[in-house]
């Protein structure tokens, strides 16, 4: 059996009726691939966008690593620093205590030869009057006794 020309014209409205939804899949598939593609590069240059995001942030750990590693050196250096402070402060407090005890003692010192040198002034004081008092007597025998002087 021949294909005659209207059996050809029917097999190819057939073929063209059953082939046009696979057609229009094709087309949906190939929009659909071009917008895959577009998201690809999208997501091509959104990745080495994070890359270079990845490379600088590496670059600011690394730094921060560093400025923490002199940080940690500066903190260890002043710890050592406020020990040594404290050590400063307590040698002064005993400085201070020490000072104190001797400020205490010379102020006890002092009032006792405050104490000493006043009843020294006071014996003087004594001394010396019982002497004029000795001279005064003295001097009114010797006036009371008219025969010795004649002026």
């Amino acid at each position: 059996m021949a294909l005659t020309g209207e059996d050809l014209q029917a097999i190819k409205g057939l073929l063209q009726t059953e082939l046009q939804p696979v057609k229009d899949d094709i087309s949906v598939l190939k929009e659909d691939v071009s917008s895959l593609k577009e998201d690809v590069s999208t997501l091509k240059q959104e990745t080495s966008a994070l890359r270079e995001d990845v490379s600088i942030l590496k670059e600011d750990v690394s730094t921060l690593k560093q400025e923490t590693g002199a940080l940690k050196e500066d903190v260890s250096s002043l710890k050592e620093d406020v020990s040594t402070l404290r050590e400063d402060v307590t040698s002064l407090k005993q400085e201070t205590l020490e000072l104190n005890r001797r400020i205490d003692n010379l102020e006890l010192q002092t009032k006792q030869t405050e104490h000493v040198l006043r009843n020294e002034i006071r014996k003087s004081e004594y001394l010396i009057l019982d002497e004029v008092e000795r001279v005064h007597a003295i001097l009114d025998k010797h006036k009371s006794d008219t025969t010795k002087h004649t002026a």
